[in-house]
């Protein structure tokens, strides 16, 4: 088969590559067909999980990169991730 050569080949990730590059994402790896002349990647929107009680934490605030309250537009405080470890046990990623 001819190929365009306009356009650039790239690698398809993996079923593993794929889990990493959306671990943050609200999305879950359904399905990879990886097969030499098809690739089909299913993923399913995961909808995202409300708290069921409001955490409230106190501590000594961390330099951060600066960032966070730039971009959501309002202040921000990072507080460090090891002074509330048992406490973020049970949180999801990404809150």
């Amino acid at each position: 088969r001819e190929q365009d050569s306009s356009l650039l080949v790239h690698p398809l990730p993996s079923k593993e590559d794929l889990q990493r590059l959306v671990y943050h994402a609200p999305l879950q790896v359904f399905q990879v067909v990886d097969e030499e002349e098809l690739y089909i990647a299913s993923l399913v929107h995961t909808p995202c999980a409300r708290l069921k009680r409001i955490l409230c934490m106190r501590g000594e605030v961390a330099t951060g990169y600066g960032r966070g309250g730039k971009k959501l537009g309002v202040p921000t405080a990072n507080l460090p991730e090891s002074q509330f470890a048992s406490a973020l046990a049970g949180v999801p990623v990404g809150v």
